[in-house]
């Protein structure tokens, strides 16, 4: 690989290197300031150097070569150039505010509110922006994944299941729900397996992105083997993990045996997500700041249930991790109730689209509004009669009119009894078919729940 190539996978990184140098000579000089409204003006600074870490760590701008923001992006240079503008921004901006001098600082210099705006206002201002644009962004690179995640998540849970969390789980909703139809039981009960996998998939990506390179993480050698060896790719998002992974693929390489479907999940679901440009485009101009300052938050039912508290930042730091996510935050975003409770919807989603139609992979949303908009516009207005409609089989062979049966095995053996002569007519691949298009649905009443089978409007 070339040294400009090199040079370029290495952008984003080299930069907010420098930005990390920069925001802290920057807050030197204001520490050293003697007017009294120094400490207003280094705790703004503080703040923002907070900022830079929560994004540059969630981002995963530090992480290991393979991992690396400048690696997801070496694909797409558009995005890439802005992250690299906006980085060269906030580097301007701290280098004129570390150049002023402490005589040089004057105390109106400080007031932010005054009438006319100081150097340092200029300066706090363009560093302000340029954090806000990084935030979008960074929220627009994860949405632009999305595609591509479902996929990513089925091949973490596949790679580690767990019957115990799902006989547990299937036994919970038979409990509370009896009368429910086994199929929307089962549906249920898959939808709360994938969410699971898909917080514990996002804790693991989280804690692999923050995990900062070393000085022994050779960046071109590993982008070289990448390049070359590109069913071993997983590897080096692993570099430095555990060593029989290491062992095992370079076992599985040297006596070309294949892989098991166990072995190819963990390495489909430990590989770096990919960025959609499209996607980014239209969810960075979703994600423009709202001039009305209106929440989406919604109060619907799922204040019902409670929600965990706030983590709370270690000794000398501004920002924490989000239990769930394990994304870094700023402190002041935890001490906000409304904000606390809307990032927790967004982690779980805790509503689960319960139509046959969404089943791969489960649909989510984060607010009951969205939920049921999703069920009356894609699954008909009257979706609560149609989805998992209770079942009869129906046989007409000889009857005037339809003779029903409550399950398949009954038909069957209505079929064996009354009708072997039909029946031996049939092939063996035949008879499957015959008994699954003699199904019948029977809508249930228009204001019957199809969980709890009560009807609702009585």
């Amino acid at each position: 690989m070339a040294d400009e190539e090199i040079s370029e996978t290495v952008a984003i990184y080299d930069r907010a290197r420098e930005c990390e140098r920069l925001f802290d000579r920057y807050l030197s000089v204001l520490q050293q300031a003697s007017h009294g409204e120094k400490k207003s003006a280094a705790a703004i600074a503080k703040d923002h150097q907070e900022r830079f870490w929560a994004w540059a760590t969630g981002l995963g701008v530090y992480a290991k070569p393979y991992l690396s923001l400048d690696w997801r992006l070496k694909d797409s240079p558009s995005i890439q150039e802005l992250v690299i503008l906006l980085l060269d921004l906030i580097k301007v901006n701290l280098s004129e505010g570390r150049s002023i001098r402490q005589l040089d600082l004057d105390p109106l210099d400080f007031n932010f509110h005054a009438s006319r705006p100081t150097y340092l206002e200029i300066v706090r201002r363009g560093i302000e922006e340029s954090l806000d644009r990084l935030d979008r962004l960074s929220v627009a690179i994860r949405q632009s994944s999305e595609a591509s995640r479902a996929r990513r998540v089925q091949n973490y849970l596949e790679s580690h299941l767990d019957p115990h969390f799902e006989t547990l789980i299937d036994n919970i909703l038979r409990c509370l729900w009896p009368s429910a139809e086994c199929s929307l039981l089962k549906q249920l009960q898959k939808s709360i397996v994938f969410r699971r996998a898909r917080i514990l998939y996002q804790q693991d990506c989280q804690n692999r992105l923050q995990a900062e390179r070393t000085p022994q993480d050779d960046f071109e050698t590993l982008a070289v083997q990448a390049q070359n060896e590109g069913e071993r790719k997983e590897d080096f998002e692993q570099h430095g993990g555990h060593s029989e992974g290491r062992m095992a693929s370079a076992t599985a390489i040297h006596t070309h045996e294949p892989k098991s479907r166990t072995t190819q999940s963990v390495m489909e679901s430990k590989k770096p997500s990919t960025v959609d440009e499209d996607i980014f485009k239209n969810k960075y101009v979703e994600n423009a700041p709202s001039k009305s300052g209106t929440s989406l938050v919604s109060v619907a039912w799922a204040d019902g249930f409670p929600y965990p508290p706030p983590p709370k930042p270690s000794a000398g730091k501004n920002g924490a991790k989000c239990t769930i996510c394990f994304r870094p935050y700023m402190e002041i975003s935890f001490r906000n109730e409304t904000w606390w409770k809307h990032h927790v919807k967004q982690d779980i989603e805790p509503y689960t689209c319960i139509s046959e139609d969404c089943t791969t992979p489960p649909l989510y949303f984060s607010s009951y509004t969205r939920w049921l908009r999703h069920m009356e516009t894609v699954h008909r207005s009257n979706w609560i009669r149609h989805i998992h409609a209770p079942l009869t089989w129906g046989c007409v062979i000889d009857h005037d009119k339809v003779h029903k049966f409550a399950s398949d095995t009954i038909f069957y053996k209505h079929l064996e009894t009354n009708h072997p002569a039909q029946l031996g007519e049939l092939g063996p691949d035949e008879i499957p078919v015959f008994v699954k298009n003699s199904r019948i649905p029977t809508l249930r009443d228009a204001g019957t729940c199809p969980i709890c089978n009560l009807n609702v409007a009585q």
